[in-house]
């Protein structure tokens, strides 16, 4: 009965308008109970499969800031209401599947994450990646693993973070192959149901190639979004963190479909954090490149040189980080990219505040802009730079920086 109250509660007050992070901390407490219940009869089955609808709802609304409209099974999403878990139906203990447990500390994982409660998310991931590895329920990996890189680069573990970037990004192009050749909308949960390596084939070849360009968005631009954060305070921090990165991606390419790609990215770290070469050079080096992200990673290294005056660097944020938030999961976003943005502009103008014009409006309105979410806190503080350097945006960017 305790859980179905603590339930009823979290229900009751997500109805009245209660802050997500609030309904969380209840929501989890009792997630702890049930899955601390050690008889699991039909009864706590039934009340396990109401309590994994509610927590897959509450994850979606959180995670994407809006409620979910259907199941996987394309059925309408019903929404939580008060007295459902006194009226649920006790033959929907039929439907539990053990192999669909590890769902449960991924919507928990996504709960936190998305009510901004990072530390609790990053409890949850710890807790049950290992589970996922052992279970072989690969699927479900990612959600932990977009989780943890955020923490491990904030906690200066970049080889670990790279390394479960493209653990991630092998699972999910894995999972995209699966679903092109007929294999469902969604893969069913189990052990050995995705099978990486006979998915992705024998490296190397074309399929690793798209996984290792798809770990730059996960894994290597919030590594040098980080670093660069670092080298505002400590540039030889920073180059020791980039030497630990360079070994990370020469250790990579040595069995990588791709090699070039990564002793690529391991001397563009070099140039950026250990010998740093002049921002115009990195800008030219990033025009070079075809990918995207590899230029972003270039224009962003290029922000920190001492030749890029505040307006260059403040037009070339306002050129990359717009796509930078569309291919960046949400919690490296977050807590990767708008620290650099924060830090980097209040020093800036702590060090250079008559090159705003007007620098005493522009010391309030950054003050403001501060404290706005993380989400929009990017957006808001380039705004209020933009204007005190005199810089024009374009219409897209001024789109951007007014969403």
């Amino acid at each position: 009965m305790y859980v179905i109250a603590l339930a009823e509660l979290a229900i009751a007050e997500w109805i009245a308008g209660y802050e997500l992070a609030q309904i969380f901390t209840i929501w989890e407490e009792a997630a702890e109970k049930l899955l601390s219940i050690k008889n699991k009869n039909d009864s706590w089955k039934a009340l396990y499969m109401v309590f994994g609808h509610c927590s897959g709802f509450f994850a979606h609304l959180a995670d994407r800031g809006k409620a979910p409209e259907t199941t996987p099974g394309d059925e309408p999403y019903s929404v939580p209401t008060r007295r459902m878990f006194f009226s649920y139906n006790r033959e929907s203990s039929k439907l539990y599947d053990s192999a669909k447990d590890i769902l449960l500390p991924a919507q928990l994982a996504m709960f936190a994450s998305g009510a901004k409660l990072d530390i609790q998310a990053v409890a949850w991931a710890l807790r049950s990646i290992e589970s996922t590895r052992k279970m072989k329920q690969l699927q479900v990996l990612p959600v932990f693993g977009f989780i943890l890189i955020p923490h491990l680069l904030n906690t200066d573990q970049y080889a670990n973070a790279l390394d479960l970037a493209l653990e991630a990004s092998a699972i999910l192009r894995a999972s995209y192959m699966h679903q092109q050749q007929g294999g469902g909308k969604t893969l069913p949960l189990g052990p050995d149901v995705l099978n990486i390596d006979s998915t992705l084939g024998v490296q190397p070849n074309e399929s690793w190639r798209q996984v290792e360009f798809d770990s730059l968005s996960v894994g290597i631009l919030p590594a040098v979004l980080r670093i660069n954060t670092v080298a505002l305070l400590d540039r030889k921090a920073a180059a020791a963190f980039a030497i630990e990165f360079q070994v990370a991606c020469r250790k990579i390419a040595a069995s990588a479909s791709n090699p070039s790609l990564w002793q690529d990215m391991a001397q563009l770290f070099g140039q950026i954090y250990i010998d740093r070469v002049p921002g115009s050079e990195l800008v030219k080096r990033g025009n070079q490149y075809e990918n995207q992200t590899l230029m972003t990673v270039a224009y962003f290294g290029a922000c920190i040189q001492d030749d890029i005056s505040h307006t260059t660097s403040c037009k070339i944020q306002l050129s990359v980080t717009p796509y930078v938030q569309t291919i960046m999961p949400r919690s490296a976003y977050r807590q990767i990219a708008a620290p650099f943005i924060l830090e980097y502009w209040k020093t800036a103008f702590a060090q250079a505040r008559f090159e705003f014009s007007t620098p005493s409006i522009v010391e309030q309105e950054l003050k403001v802009a501060c404290q706005v979410s993380t989400d929009k806190q990017p957006q808001a503080i380039l705004r209020v730079v933009s204007n005190g350097l005199g810089i024009h945006p374009s219409t897209q960017q001024r789109d951007w920086l007014l969403g």
